[in-house]
């Protein structure tokens, strides 16, 4: 009960009639009451029941000890004060007995309850409990950081997942986008999907746990991007200080499923989108496929910048018997994306400045005389050497196999193809003020081509088991790499362009060779992991040591024909500990 001032309310007894009655903001409801004798007042068991709006609460009295007649038989009005539990209690009186507490819902009427019959049966109606997955962002495992599958909240290092639901929230189309929203990560400008973590360079990119060469992929074929802040060395072994980037890809589903996209943007980007898969039954037993797709077309906020993608990801999966699947999964490329370096900064434009901008000829600044950049939509490339053109395929293939609930073994091979010409022009930030008052940016431009060819084998033995009650799992596995590199870099110079009147369609200067290269990789590594969960995983213990040893060989300086070997060697020892 709680104390409601000014409210009347209670339980009192009409001495005229004999009738019990509830009141509560002068409204009655009222009951018979049956009259005893004069010498002894025995009350009985009653139930009161006021309803209201398919609403009731009932207040029961039970005793039988003797009332004397010469006592007032009556019903003492209810303490307006909040009654102490439980609810409801029974007071004995001489001829009376008070009900400690009765709780009354306010409202427009009550209506007296019939009283029902010893016997009768409560029938209460049918209803159902569903349970449905939440909509959001999370994930409940994560197996970058310790290459077993970890619930996210045992993994002893600060980790981030993006996940499918919200790159397709967010409309992310590539990794720049995907990360915008990431804490501590940022994406590195002028680097093939390079990120900032925690200030670091991390440009590194994986792919399923293997390491790509650079290139910008599309996010259509992702499931997630998991992302490690801090070292993983003895997870990937060669990575950088700021940490660690790896992209999962979407796997066949045991259901039919189809899903078209479309999306239209600014600057005149249109973008398709297909997902589909499903069981082959035809084809034989436990085989499903996926086929994930997208194509791309439109503009930039840079004046001229045309980009376009055409990203084909197929995978099928078969599952030939109990605890064993192969997966193989493809990844097809052809892209034109943006090699411009961004805006330029244009410095003080008056002689107050230490170092002003140079006006040639006495000719007059037709732009404010303060700090600027250019304009946004400014371009310093030219239309001849405008964007990244990529062609890039990758091969999958994991075998994967429960030997019984204890043992299980993964063996994964990666086979990498990548052909990929950059034409940049670098601005210079030596602008100075024209003889027609305008403000000019010198240049110069390369012309990088380059090919790319690997291999990498991965394999690894998980081992879970018990042992006074406690339960560990323990990883051993390797990694073989092998890759090679084929480089020209041609430089050349470019005219001047204004940044207020741009001309984009001006002749080149002839390129000169400048580098041409070939470089040819090895490594090999063996690791192990462990995991412990001690005292009802009250205690995690997660530990890892990893092993590398590399080999480099340079094949340089072959514009006069000559060649310069140069090999290299070096041994890792990494760890990490938790």
């Amino acid at each position: 009960c709680q104390r409601r001032p000014q409210q009347e309310r209670g339980l009192a007894v009409n001495k005229a009639t004999g009738r019990a009655a509830g009141y509560h903001r002068g409204v009655e409801a009222a009951w018979p009451t049956p009259r005893r004798s004069a010498s002894q007042r025995s009350v009985s068991r009653k139930t009161i029941s006021l309803l209201e709006n398919n609403h009731a609460v009932a207040a029961t009295a039970d005793t039988s000890e003797g009332m004397p007649s010469n006592q007032n038989p009556g019903f003492p009005r209810a303490r307006s004060n909040p009654c102490p539990a439980p609810m409801i209690r029974s007071l004995t009186t001489s001829r009376a007995f008070l009900l400690g507490c009765l709780t009354v819902i306010p409202g427009p009427a009550f209506l007296p309850a019939a009283e029902p019959a010893a016997d009768s049966t409560v029938r209460l109606e049918a209803f159902n409990v569903t349970e449905s997955s939440s909509g959001g962002y999370g994930v409940s495992a994560f197996s970058s950081a310790t290459r077993l599958r970890t619930p996210i909240l045992d993994v002893p290092q600060s980790v981030s997942v993006v996940t499918a639901a919200l790159i397709e929230d967010i409309g992310a189309i590539d990794y720049a986008q995907a990360v915008a929203y990431v804490p501590g990560v940022s994406y590195r400008q002028n680097v093939n999907d390079g990120s900032i973590i925690r200030g670091f360079d991390a440009f590194n990119v994986y792919r399923n746990g293997f390491r790509m060469s650079g290139y910008v992929a599309d996010n259509v074929s992702l499931d997630r991007i998991e992302i490690i802040k801090g070292p993983a060395a003895a997870i990937a072994g060669a990575s950088e200080s700021g940490g660690l980037v790896n992209r999962i890809t979407k796997k066949p589903l045991e259901r039919d499923h189809l899903s078209l996209r479309a999306v239209i943007g600014s600057f005149g980007l249109m973008r398709g989108e297909l997902d589909a898969g499903g069981p082959l039954p035809s084809l034989a037993r436990g085989v499903n496929y996926r086929v994930v797709a997208a194509a791309q077309e439109g503009g930039a906020w840079r004046e001229g910048e045309r980009q376009r993608k055409l990203s084909v990801n197929p995978s099928l999966s078969w599952r030939p018997g109990p605890g064993t699947r192969l997966l193989v999964e493809a990844e097809v490329l052809d892209a034109l994306t943006s090699s411009n370096e961004g805006t330029v900064y244009l410095p003080f434009l008056d002689d107050r400045t230490t170092n002003p901008i140079p006006v040639r000829g006495g000719a007059v600044p037709r732009v404010a005389l303060n700090p600027r950049w250019a304009p946004k939509e400014f371009n310093t490339n030219d239309r001849k050497l405008e964007g990244r053109d990529q062609q890039v395929i990758n091969l999958f293939a994991t075998l994967t196999h429960a030997f019984s609930e204890h043992v299980s073994f993964r063996q994964a091979l990666m086979r990498q193809s990548a052909d990929i010409d950059t034409p940049k022009v670098r601005a210079a930030h030596n602008q100075y003020i024209g003889a027609d008052g305008g403000v000019y940016v010198p240049r110069s431009y390369q012309l990088s081509y380059a090919q790319s060819t690997g291999f990498s084998a991965q394999g690894d033995l998980v081992f879970h088991y018990e042992a006074a009650g406690t339960r560990h799992q323990t990883l051993g596995g390797y990694e073989y790499t092998r890759g090679n590199a084929d480089s020209i870099l041609y430089l050349g110079a470019l005219p001047d362009i204004s940044v207020f009147a741009p001309n984009y369609d001006v002749p080149l200067g002839a390129p000169a060779l400048s580098t041409s290269q070939f470089t040819r990789n090895r490594s090999f590594s063996y690791f192990v992991n462990h995991q412990s969960r001690l005292w009802r995983d009250r205690v995690i213990i997660t530990g890892g040591l990893r092993r590398d040893t590399a080999k480099g060989q340079f094949l340089i300086d072959r514009r006069n024909n000559r060649e310069v070997q140069s090999d290299r060697k070096s041994k890792r020892l990494n760890s990490s500990h938790a």
